[in-house]
């Protein structure tokens, strides 16, 4: 193909087509044929101009164009820099196992899960500079792990995440040490959405991530699935770091009335609209706790199904005028409740 007929087609996508999946997957095909030259970084350019109102979700790899094995290429290449460009976010399945020695970046069937050389690699390119997410989830197709400390210290320590506002470590084990390195890392300064579900960070590292100042543009955390007891609940409670937090999510954890008594007595999170407290360890003794508090009246959504609570304490939360300006109540048992 001719660079007059690349241009055209470039165009002809743009002009012919909604934004979309199919938009982004045909641009980045296009520009993965395109030959290296002054064309080529005009085109980049213009392809950027309109990619430049997209929300980052939409400038995902990997895509069907460009699959696992070619996304790390295409982010850590030299010669796919301005294709990189284009690119907001990454997500990646995870899977490595200590055992192993190869120097590999993808194991399994398909190649499908990035290991640590892979991910050593990656968070070592510079063109990871150009991502506003950063996502890794544990790949469930051979035996491993998923990211783990040694992993939480990569990110922690690449010079190259400064730009993040969103980062997702999904069903590994980071444990305590790795929320520690993230909770020391300045370069997740523009964090603003934080998801550590099923990492095992244990309170020792809600506590570390409570107490980073860098991380105070936090508008959302996820902990869920933590072993997370109330010590750790207590101190987010008095951290001067979450003003702007907006949406806590803790299901899955051992948090009991203390824990809850602690977060919503504070005065140190204004923003908070979404609680999540499903699965949990809390009774009936908590619900006068809820319905006296001033941080519940600011919600507009709290989750609390898969507790201790009694059939009479649901039926109390559920006919509760204190929280009938809930547009979301989730109580469980039938009990859930969803207002305009």
């Amino acid at each position: 193909m001719m660079s007059s007929e690349r241009w055209g087609a470039l165009r002809r996508i743009f002009s012919e087509r909604r934004p979309g999946p199919k938009v982004w997957d045909d641009v980045c095909k296009l520009f993965l044929d395109w030959p290296e030259d002054t064309e080529r970084e005009m085109a980049i350019q213009y392809a950027a101009s309109h990619f430049a109102d997209w929300k980052d979700t939409a400038r995902m790899l990997p895509c069907p164009s460009i699959p696992h094995v070619l996304a790390l290429e295409v982010m850590c290449a030299p010669h796919y820099r301005g294709v990189a460009s284009l690119v907001r976010g990454i997500s990646f399945s995870v899977l490595w196992n200590a055992s192993e020695n190869t120097a590999e970046t993808f194991v399994g069937k398909g190649q499908e899960a990035l290991n640590i050389r892979g991910l050593e690699r990656l968070l070592a390119s510079e063109h990871i500079s150009f991502l506003k997410r950063l996502q890794f989830r544990k790949s469930w197709a051979g035996y491993g792990t998923g990211v783990n400390a040694s992993g939480a210290m990569l990110i922690a320590e690449s010079p190259h995440v400064s730009q993040l506002n969103y980062l997702e470590i999904s069903d590994g084990s980071i444990g305590a040490e790795g929320a520690n390195w993230l909770a020391q890392s300045s370069s997740l300064c523009s964090l603003q959405k934080l998801l550590l579900p099923s990492c095992y960070i244990l309170d020792e590292g809600l506590i570390a991530l409570a107490k980073a100042a860098h991380l105070s543009g936090l508008k959302l955390l996820e902990c869920g699935g933590n072993n997370l007891h109330d010590e750790g609940l207590i101190v987010l409670a008095q951290s001067p770091h979450m003003m702007q937090l907006k949406t806590l999510s803790l299901y899955g954890n051992k948090i009991t009335t203390v824990g809850l008594t602690a977060l919503l007595s504070t005065n140190a999170l204004p923003s908070l609209r979404r609680l999540n407290l499903e699965h949990n360890q809390l009774e009936d003794k908590a619900i006068d706790v809820l319905l006296s508090s001033s941080l519940t009246r600011q919600l507009t959504h709290l989750q609390l199904g898969g507790n201790r609570f009694t059939e009479k304490g649901l039926r109390r939360l559920a006919e509760a005028e204190e929280l009938h300006h809930i547009k979301k109540l989730v109580l469980g048992n039938h009990f859930s409740l969803h207002r305009k």
